[in-house]
């Protein structure tokens, strides 16, 4: 991956095809960590999502996603995402390369905190990149595997689903994580 504050575009091919091919809801959507609205833009072209129906939590201002005439998004103010308390208002929540910026103890409270299906994607080698020069809200800070996100799967009662990106080299794990309780 080349800089930061992006993230790599082939993964978005599996990222979709884990919404869309989903048994859960998926018609109210929180993109937390929305970057520039890649997101929404991918969901309302490739899954005819309807444009207010992304939301989006960007706590890093610099990249933060603004409301304007048209937008995509409508943008929700950026609360400390373990007290955010409107994650029931969403079927489905996306974190594409965003759990690796949080400490996981927080990552752990946050996921465990939605109610609705949460789609994850956070690369497999996070702790190998180099922070020099990277703004503090971009750093990778924390690593998380497979057997992470199924301990949290037992513990919320959740379906868990694995996709890796790219098939061969496994540098992106994308996880669906179905709605607590099932």
């Amino acid at each position: 991956m080349d800089g930061y504050g992006s993230s790599v575009l082939g993964q978005w091919d599996w990222i979709l095809w884990a919404i869309e091919s989903s048994p859960y809801p998926h018609r109210f959507i929180l993109d937390v960590g929305a970057g520039h609205g890649k997101a929404a833009v991918l969901l309302r072209e490739y899954l005819n999502v309807k444009p207010h129906y992304v939301d989006a939590l960007e706590p890093n201002l610099h990249h933060s996603v603004w409301s304007y005439e048209g937008s995509l998004y409508r943008y929700v103010e950026p609360h400390l995402m373990q007290d955010f308390d409107a994650w029931s208002t969403y079927d489905t929540v996306l974190m594409a390369d965003v759990i690796e910026h949080v400490e996981v103890p927080v990552g752990l409270q946050v996921i465990n905190a939605i109610p609705g299906q949460v789609i994850v994607s956070t690369p497999t080698d996070a702790l190998e990149s180099d922070n020099t020069g990277v703004p503090p809200l971009e750093q990778h800070i924390s690593q998380w595997t497979t057997d992470m996100f199924l301990d949290l799967a037992r513990l919320g009662r959740r379906q868990p689903q694995f996709f890796h990106w790219p098939k061969g080299d496994a540098r992106q794990l994308i996880v669906r994580l179905g709605p607590k309780g099932l």
